[in-house]
Parts: structure tokens; sequence; C-alpha cells
């Protein structure tokens, strides 16, 4: 993402049909290569008793033009705009506000631009297709390989889909979730020869957890939807030796949820299933 400050527009008094035309508002110096994504625009629009006549616009270096905002009440905005989506960055862009009525008596201030930078990323989410029948509370498993070669330091989001023949669940999506660092050595050893268990699983809500092997720092247990989305966050002292805990969530809906186990620098992904 590029961050940029516009100036403020002129005065609502300041010129009749546009800004540009009328004032020289705005232009945007861009150094920076790449494809546009999307821009976000944030501002605070002042207006006068004819808020339909108002409009705000950007154009691209390539003369690509399209409408930010029109027709808006004096408040503070923020603009998702896509439709320039694939124009190259790099180059001035161009800002202003019209007045279909030809006298203002629009403007906005406090104005800060953000252009979403479009970054190849290959395939670095793979997943090795599979096909086949899993009975009732087995498991299955299946190999997702993430690379992030030649990528740049930063998060990256990705989707494993899971078609089923279950009428009421026929897709699910398992969200990925990537951070590229800088470089740290890879400990090959999941939670360090340690053996996690959970039981009784498929349970009531009820379960409890085995972490077996030396613990000498803070233990994390996190629970998460096949969403994404957090449903229950613990940490646990260590400890010396196996370590035992039990987590109570008798609230959650019948389904299917991820259990991340995480000890140091190590940690495990388990399904838990509440009946």
């Amino acid at each position: 993402t590029l961050s940029y400050t516009l100036t403020n527009s002129p005065a609502a008094n300041a010129y009749t049909t546009n800004t540009y035309i009328n004032n020289g508002w705005t232009s945007l110096a861009v150094a920076e290569n790449g494809a546009l994504s999307e821009i976000l625009v944030s501002y605070s629009w002042t207006t006068d008793n004819y808020a339909t006549e108002g409009s705000f616009w950007v154009e691209s270096p390539a003369g690509e033009k399209s409408m930010l905002a029109s027709g808006q009440a004096s408040g503070t905005y923020t603009i998702s705009n896509k439709m320039l989506a694939g124009e190259e960055l790099s180059g001035n862009w161009k800002f202003w506000i019209e007045d279909s009525y030809g006298d203002g008596g629009h403007q906005a201030k406090n104005i800060s631009v953000k252009f979403v930078r479009v970054i190849p990323t290959g395939n670095w989410l793979s997943v090795d297709l599979t096909e086949g029948s899993v009975q009732p509370g087995n498991t299955e498993g299946v190999l997702v390989q993430l690379d992030a070669t030649g990528m740049e330091l930063g998060t990256y989001q990705g989707l494993i889909t899971i078609l089923t023949n279950d009428a009421d669940t026929p897709e699910l999506m398992v969200p990925v979730k990537l951070t590229v660092t800088i470089n740290t050595p890879v400990n090959e050893n999941p939670l360090a020869e340690r053996s996690v268990k959970v039981y009784p699983n498929p349970g009531q809500g009820i379960y409890t957890v085995e972490v077996q092997g030396d613990n000498n720092s803070f233990t994390e247990a996190e629970i998460t939807d096949l969403t994404g989305r957090v449903v229950y966050s613990m940490q646990y002292a260590p400890s010396t030796g196996d370590q035992r805990f039990t987590i109570s969530v008798p609230q959650l809906p019948a389904g299917v949820y991820l259990l991340r186990i995480k000890s140091g620098t190590h940690q495990e992904v388990l399904k838990l299933i509440r009946n």
C-alpha cells in the first residue's frame, strides 16, 4: 500500500465547475511502478444545500477517469474504488471536484490517498489433490505446501476449498495465512518431539489436552471455526514434564473446528469435533 496526503481542495466559493480546470487542483506524482488493485480515499466533505450537484473524481496517468463519489452530504468518508484496477501506478494522478450547475459549493479536506498495489506472489499455496471417502468420525490427511520463494515481506491470505457430498455443507473454505519474515532457522520437529492428545474427540464441548514432553515456555491453545474466526483462546503457564489442561467450550455449536496448540516456536493443529 502506497500512502499519500493531498492538500485541501479549493474553497467552496473559489471555483465554478471544476477545481482542476479552474484552480489546477491537483496532481499527485507517483514514482513507484506496479499495477493498481484498489484506491482508498479518506476525506472530510462539506457541501452547500445542493449536494447532488457535487462529485469527486480521479484520473490515472494513462487518462482513465473514475468518479470516486457524488451527491454526498457534509461528513467524513472513506471511499474504496476498484474501477481503475490494472492501471499502471507510475506517473501523475489527477484529483478534482466538479459542480454540475457551475457555482461550486463543495470542498474536500484532510485527504489521504492509498494505492493498493498488485504484487505477483506466484503459486505460494499448493495442495496435494485428494479425493475419496471419509467415514464419520475418521480423518484423512491432506498435504499442504507453502513456498515463500521470491515473495516480499508481509502477510498473505489464501483459501483451500473442500468439496463434499454433504447437502448441508457442500463446500468448506479453509483459510490459510502465510507471514513472510526475515529468514530464521526452520524447526523440523513440530512441538520438538512432543505429542499432543485431545480427548474425548468428538466431544460435548469439554476436552482434555495433554502435551507430552518438557514444556519450558507458555502453551497457547486457540480454537477457530472453518472461516478462521477465533472462538476460544487461552494461555497456560510453563510446566516441567507432561502438561495437561482442560478446554471448556460447551457454548460452541456442533461442528468441526481447528485446535492450534503452540509452545514456544513449535505448534500443532488438530481437528476438533463438537457433537
